[in-house]
């Protein structure tokens, strides 16, 4: 069996794609690391608190890797083949199901914040902490999870430098805005830990809409026709298939 090839199309296409693919992974982990890191000058309790309400979202993350995985896989198959209507229904379903998931965990943060954070920790100082920024930050999760979507669907037809350039750019947003929000520069008063909260929302909320736009023009040109709902149900149920599986095992 031979492992290494020699034709060189096959690895430009190979780098072209996994490149962009892992650095906006990384920058994605960097986005709620930025919180972390730049509220350590507000004490112990303030870096804790943010830490563990950003641990939810490392735990919707586990959930849309599954959904964007389940779009992935199938919908690259349909792509192969040419059969754009059939990967418009699955990016729709797979929208729809991370909406859903958005939405839960939305509830979850703003009706029950302190209790989650008290399943991490039973620190007075650092469930206050947590308790406000979880309570805020919750109105960026449905942007979150669509836009993990969004880019699992775009990368399922081989376009994946739009979702690298756009997280960098909302990782940019971000950090600008936790050194003006939580230390007060520019004329605004310091938040803190809030600050921190809603640089996240506002940096998710742009990388939401601009993704979006930029989603929608490419699928235009990759996929004219409207998305077909005959066969939504066996979509369905294949992106459940595959998605369960690959969110559980992110889970565990």
């Amino acid at each position: 069996m031979r492992w290494i090839t020699r034709d060189r199309n096959y690895y430009h296409s190979l780098i072209a794609l996994a490149i962009p693919v892992a650095l906006q992974s990384l920058i994605t982990f960097l986005v709620s690391f930025a919180d972390n890191l730049m509220v350590n000058s507000l004490g112990d309790a303030a870096v804790s608190g943010v830490y563990m309400g950003s641990q939810i979202q490392t735990f919707i993350q586990m959930f849309t890797s599954g959904v964007g995985g389940a779009i992935l896989i199938i919908a690259a198959q349909y792509w192969g083949k040419k059969e754009t209507q059939s990967i418009r229904t699955i990016i729709a379903i797979g929208l729809r199901i991370s909406l859903i998931v958005g939405l839960v965990f939305t509830c979850i943060g703003l009706f029950v914040p302190e209790q989650i954070i008290r399943f991490f920790t039973q620190d007075a100082g650092v469930i206050a902490e947590g308790t406000i920024y979880l309570r805020w930050v919750c109105l960026s999760f449905v942007f979150f999870c669509i836009t993990q979507a969004l880019i699992s669907a775009m990368r399922s037809v081989e376009v994946t430098r739009i979702g690298m350039l756009v997280s960098l750019a909302s990782l940019v947003v971000n950090i600008s805005l936790n050194y003006i929000l939580i230390f007060g520069h520019l004329g605004m008063p310091a938040m803190g830990v809030e600050g921190a909260a809603w640089a996240t929302v506002i940096a998710l909320f742009l990388q939401f809409a601009i993704l979006a736009l930029l989603a929608h023009r490419e699928y235009r040109k990759e996929c004219p026709r409207p998305p077909s709902y005959e066969g939504t149900l066996r979509l369905a149920l294949r992106v459940l298939r595959f998605g369960i599986p690959a969110g559980a095992y992110e889970v565990l």
